[in-house]
């Protein structure tokens, strides 16, 4: 099956006039713990986008690692796998008007094992020169790796010299025997929502991806974007 990592382009930011108190317990961006959040309370979004009908929001940065569905986007996400997001309400500002209907998403399954690391692979470059400010630029040559599973690469991750030059996902494939319509990644360095291909088309038939775009998993970053890159091929 084919699957695809969301990129979203409707963006929400922060209002800072809600009027929390100091036992309030506010969400911020996702733990990835998948624990139970329903008593925390939502920072207030504010959006400022002039379309009508928005299926699929990116939230604010304090909520990095989430994202924000319509109801029906979320009707259509359950439908297709149970049980992986926790929905919490979401409010939502466009100007006055608050928008209604709209759910934050909580990951509460997680699904690494299901990457083929004998055919995935991960990028980095070299370690710095010592003494170099990490605000320079260092043009160093970038390299691919690949791993045995997912405890080679947290070892080799959590190495000291790779917390300013991380391993990055490159190549990503999933297994064959994977049929999961959404896929959640706890530790390999995708923060996106990854849907399949019917997920992806059921999603589009609805008409809820306006200001959305799906790139192919298995296609780098660095040769998905640019002048020259692939997504070209899929959008204009």
């Amino acid at each position: 099956m084919n699957y695809f990592e969301v990129d979203i382009h409707n963006s929400l930011k922060r209002s800072y006039k809600d009027l929390f108190v100091d036992t309030d317990k506010i969400m911020i961006h996702e733990s990835y713990q998948g624990s139970d959040l329903s008593d925390y309370k939502v920072p207030t979004q504010l959006a400022r986008i002039n379309k009508k009908s928005i299926g699929i929001f990116k939230p604010s940065a304090d909520l990095t690692g989430r994202v924000v569905l319509s109801t029906r986007a979320k009707e259509i996400i359950e439908s297709h796998r149970k049980g992986a997001f926790q929905f919490i309400p979401c409010p939502i500002l466009k100007g006055k008007t608050s928008l209604e209907g709209y759910w934050i998403t909580n990951k509460l399954i997680f699904d690494d094992d299901c990457l083929d690391f004998s055919q995935s692979t991960f990028r980095y470059r070299e370690n710095p020169i010592s003494g170099i400010s990490s605000s320079q630029e260092v043009n160093d040559e970038e390299h691919e790796i690949r791993f045995s599973g997912v405890e080679e690469y947290l070892k080799s991750r959590d190495q000291e010299g790779h917390f300013k030059n991380p391993i990055l996902p490159s190549k990503m494939i999933i297994k064959e025997e994977c049929d999961l319509d959404i896929i959640n990644f706890k530790n390999i360095g995708i923060y996106k929502l990854i849907v399949s291909e019917p997920l992806k088309n059921a999603l589009i038939s609805e008409g809820l991806t306006i200001g959305v775009e799906f790139k192919p998993l298995e296609i780098p970053g660095n040769k998905w974007n640019g002048p020259n890159g692939l997504r070209k091929q899929f959008y204009k």
